[in-house]
């Protein structure tokens, strides 16, 4: 058997390789030791990546692992951290399920799902001779729900997906990924993988042809091909985690027309899953949604890595809303560092450093002690900056300032005053708004209160005991 017959045999070889040793096959005769060397070297290599598969895919295959890599060869999928392959190890499931119906069979192969996000991997194989040769194709889906307590129920998809991973022109078949994402009903916990059976059913299947950019679609078959899943409930998988503390004010932009504005919005928490997120923020003061969307938010990892959550939909409740977004990889939070919000930089622990360089020339703030006295605190910048090299200004700015070392107390009053100042807000006994050049109210700004605890004070700064060069803003002397 020739080297090629061989390697041939075992099978998936990235085709990189195979294209490679075809070509130097063709000079066999007046290089065979090159050919000899190659092919020993491509064997080693095939041996490696079986055993790495092994490890992290078998028994299913591993298109999942090359889609979330954003790659088509083996290699990539050591571009995936253990974590993210070790989603995919726990959550895959094999469903294998095939049915034929007007000459095409239909077999669900695998799924991922994290309870909200779901993936099918189908593969279409046209039994009645005919080529499956289009540009791409789409199918078309409906779902039903079996709930664990067994009653029916069916949920709206909020965001769905058709993807061809390759076709098969000789063998009439193709290979589909169908993305699924769900928004549950207010006040519900379901989940697709809290034993629900989903039954999904597919009635359509829709080629796309592209000629020169004149697209044309054709249904190619009707038919009901039926399937029953039952997704893995692995905790690894379908855990959520909540990434705030506490809620955070976050910038939005808020559409009237062809005109938009720039608004803050209160998040009150971030649900984290493995493929998707749950933003949930507070109605908007001026009390309607219209045109509300929040800034981009991305997660960092570890390495430094960037991954933006791309927002797909928002679901309006009486008094808050929840905002869909979706990853292009599987997410474990022992990976992310923090989360990065518009104009917040909220972290799993933390917020966003500050620069010690930042604070004001030797600032004297006033407050008031736990019996209602007042007292005077020089912030000295050279005492409290090694606090914030250890931790951020967060860290201190909600411990109780009646509680702790006195010490600490400058420190806490100087990570309050970063706080409080990066945020739009009027004193409780008063009212403000922003208004666009018609005198439209756009958005209205929050007391205080609204936005930090009730046992903070607004920072004050005594004009007697502070110096007019002191580097504070006029604003900030009372």
């Amino acid at each position: 058997m020739s080297e090629m017959r061989i390697l041939n045999a075992m099978g998936d070889i990235d085709e990189m390789f195979i294209a490679e040793l075809n070509e130097v096959e063709t000079e066999k005769h007046r290089n065979y030791r090159l050919v000899t060397l190659i092919v020993i070297a491509a064997l080693i290599s095939l041996l490696g990546m079986t055993a790495y598969a092994a490890e992290y895919i078998t028994p299913l295959d591993y298109w999942f692992y090359k889609f979330f890599s954003n790659d088509n060869s083996m290699e990539s999928i050591d571009m995936l951290t253990e974590n993210q392959q070790s989603i995919l190890e726990h959550g895959l499931v094999e469903i294998n399920q095939r049915v034929t119906d007007n000459g095409i069979t239909v077999t669900l192969e695998s799924g991922l799902s994290d309870g909200i996000r779901a993936y099918l991997k189908f593969r279409v194989e046209a039994t009645n001779g005919s080529i499956l040769n289009a540009d791409d194709y789409t199918l078309v889906t409906k779902t039903n729900f079996i709930l664990p307590d067994g009653e029916d129920g069916n949920f709206s998809v909020s965001y769905r997906s058709s993807k061809m991973l390759y076709k098969e022109p000789i063998d009439s078949s193709i290979v589909m990924l169908e993305q699924y994402l769900f928004q549950p009903p207010s006040g519900t916990d379901f989940n697709l993988a809290d034993g629900s059976v989903w039954n999904i059913t597919v009635e359509e299947i829709l080629a796309d042809y592209d000629h020169n950019e004149n697209m044309r679609r054709e249904v190619i078959s009707g038919g009901n091909w039926n399937f029953s899943v039952r997704f893995s409930d692995d905790a690894i998988v379908t855990e959520s985690t909540e990434l705030l503390k506490r809620p955070v004010r976050c910038s939005a932009k808020r559409s009237l027309g062809e005109k938009s504005f720039d608004i803050k919005v209160k998040v009150t928490s971030i649900q984290l899953r493995t493929l998707s997120a749950t933003v949930i923020a507070d109605k908007p003061l001026t009390g309607f949604w219209e045109g509300v969307l929040l800034d981009p938010i991305y997660l960092v990892l570890n390495d430094g890595t960037y991954v933006k959550a791309e927002y797909k939909m928002t679901s309006f409740r009486s008094d808050h809303m929840e905002c869909m977004y979706i990853f292009d990889r599987p997410i474990s939070i022992d990976d992310v560092a923090y989360i990065d919000l518009p104009r917040a930089g909220e972290r799993k622990t933390d917020i966003a450093p500050h620069d010690s360089s930042e604070i004001p020339n030797n600032p004297v703030q006033a407050y008031h002690d736990a019996q209602g006295n007042i007292r005077y605190v020089e912030i000295d910048p050279e005492d409290i900056a090694p606090y914030f090299e250890k931790h951020e200004p967060e860290y201190y700015a909600y411990m109780n300032l009646h509680e702790v070392e006195e010490k600490l107390i400058p420190v806490i009053l100087q990570a309050r005053y970063w706080l409080v100042f990066t945020e739009s807000w009027v004193d409780d006994s008063t009212n403000g708004a922003v208004l666009d050049e018609n005198g439209v109210e756009i958005e209205t700004v929050p007391h205080f209160h609204e936005i930090f605890p009730e046992d903070w004070e607004v920072p004050c700064f005594p004009p007697e005991y502070n110096e007019p060069d002191a580097g504070l803003p006029s604003t900030f002397v009372k």
